[in-house]
């Protein structure tokens, strides 16, 4: 088990610490116990009671192990209905922007490799050197800059 996983733990039992017994009691305690054995006994993790549990520096796995706390133990039925909704939700969303972030033509437009003309790729030193064709256009204006540049 990684450290992360154990500070996770740590946190978890500190904050149900801090809880009203009415939730504390709904968590089964062998549960409890299980983060008992494998917490970081080391690590120190403080509980600002004035500050919102969203505003505090909370791991991201102990977010998710309140999570399934409240999923198992502190919602109703109506409730975990909802939430399990909305967690198919965040997931779906979160699906398809990877999918448009990662997606081959958005990366290929991203940098402009689709539109270039690439007339030849050399390896040196397994490094890929790709060389452009200067389009028409491009050859007619640097002309144009260099009738300019020769007349100062």
């Amino acid at each position: 088990m990684d450290i992360d996983q154990k500070e996770a733990y740590r946190e978890v039992l500190v904050i149900l610490d801090n809880m009203e017994d009415e939730y504390k009691n709904k968590v089964p305690q062998e549960l409890i116990n299980f983060f008992k054995r494998n917490e970081a006994k080391e690590y120190v993790f403080k509980l600002d009671n004035s500050i919102p549990l969203t505003e505090q520096r909370i791991k991201e796995k102990t977010l998710s192990l309140l999570a399934i706390l409240n999923l198992n133990y502190w919602c109703s039925t109506d409730e975990i209905k909802e939430l399990i909704k909305k967690y198919s939700d965040n997931e779906r969303k979160f699906r398809e922007e990877v999918d448009i972030k990662y997606h081959v033509d958005e990366l290929l437009r991203k940098y402009d490799i689709k539109h270039k003309d690439i007339e030849e790729k050399a390896t040196i030193d397994n490094k890929v050197a790709v060389k452009y064709k200067e389009s028409l256009l491009q050859k007619l204006i640097n002309k144009i800059k260099k009738i300019f540049t020769k007349n100062k």
